[in-house]
Order: C-alpha cells, then sequence, then structure tokens
C-alpha cells in the first residue's frame, strides 16, 4: 500500500510526487463514480503502487452498488419545516 512506502521513506511526499498522486485519485474517483459507484473506503490502506508508480484504489468491499446510487425520491423528501434541528419558521 502507499501507506508503506511513506513509512519506508520515512519522510513526506515531494509536491511534485503529490501532485501527481492526488491526480490520479481524482481520476480514479471521477471513473468509479462516472460508472455508477461509489468507494465508500477511501483511506491510505486502500491505494496501491504499481512499479512505474501508478495509483490504484483497492477494496471495494464497502463499495454501493448503482442500484443503491439512485437519486431520491422527491416526494420522499420532508418540507424545509420538518428537517430536524432546523428552526421553526
Amino acid at each position: 500500500p502507499l501507506r508503506r512506502r511513506l513509512v519506508e521513506r520515512r519522510h513526506t511526499l515531494t509536491e511534485k510526487e503529490c501532485k501527481r498522486f492526488m491526480w490520479q485519485l481524482l481520476g480514479s474517483v471521477d471513473h468509479m463514480h462516472g460508472m455508477g459507484v461509489l468507494h465508500r473506503d477511501l483511506k491510505l490502506e486502500n491505494l496501491m503502487l504499481t512499479s512505474d508508480l501508478s495509483l490504484r484504489v483497492i477494496d471495494f468491499g464497502r463499495a454501493a452498488p448503482p442500484a443503491r446510487l439512485q437519486p431520491p425520491d422527491p416526494e420522499a423528501i420532508p418540507p424545509p419545516r420538518a428537517v430536524p434541528g432546523s428552526p421553526l419558521l
């Protein structure tokens, strides 16, 4: 995992490395969301590096299947006054 690589190096990522990994991570998340998948457990332990330093997202055990990602029914959303914690108007 990426975490092990950071521990072995005993220092933080350079700005250039950080930008490279962040762009790869954002691209991965964009791709997953475009496929209708929500990972729901992104953390260092679930990021792997290939030998050419390409980032890979792993462990989709908690991912939400596409059927569960449907937008809520607008009729089921309570009116603003009924939302708990909101001030009474």
